[in-house]
């Protein structure tokens, strides 16, 4: 396990994270142990493991990019450290966002505003699609209102405490 406190992009700051092949654990004492914003673009290598501390997770803002783009054979896996929860992933007003062939596990946004392992409130471009959310205490994915160019396909959602995809997803249902 390699261990990074934090990951922060902003500006026009461009960052792939790799695939090194033993999980990369993220830990934080905020909200965003990885945050993107500006016009800064994030991107996680396929086959790439990340894992989480409790209470940490992804924020995606301020017209910031983001691409979890795993294969079939080589997804990206994110999740929390054994017998933890972390805050999944926030897209708040981005520019383009593709989540596909991701594996989200064991989320938990206790108190927070947006509570799904994916929490929507964003625009214009975002694409959700072979995705697997796997145990959390809220929605898989939730949308804080109707969101036209929101594009979701292929979710399986296991053990979700309020639902699968919030019915404010709009053409997700």
């Amino acid at each position: 396990v390699i261990k990074v406190a934090r990951l922060s992009l902003s500006g026009e700051e461009t960052y792939t994270v790799p695939n090194l092949g033993a999980p990369i654990r993220f830990g934080s004492t905020d909200l965003g142990a990885i945050t993107a914003q500006g016009s800064s673009v994030l991107r996680i290598s396929p086959g790439a493991e990340l894992s989480f501390d409790a209470g940490t997770g992804v924020r995606i803002d301020n017209q910031a990019q983001f691409y979890s783009q795993g294969t079939v054979d080589e997804p990206v896996t994110l999740s929390a450290l054994s017998g933890e929860t972390w805050r999944g992933i926030r897209l708040v007003s981005t520019r383009e966002v593709v989540i596909e062939n991701t594996v989200l596990g064991r989320t938990a946004s206790v108190g927070d505003t947006f509570p799904g392992a994916i929490a929507v409130n964003a625009f214009p471009n975002v694409t959700l699609r072979d995705l697997t959310i796997d145990t959390t205490a809220d929605w898989g994915v939730y949308c804080t209102r109707p969101w036209p160019t929101l594009s979701v396909s292929e979710i399986s959602v296991f053990n979700a405490a309020e639902g699968a995809v919030h019915p404010d997803c709009g053409a997700a249902n």
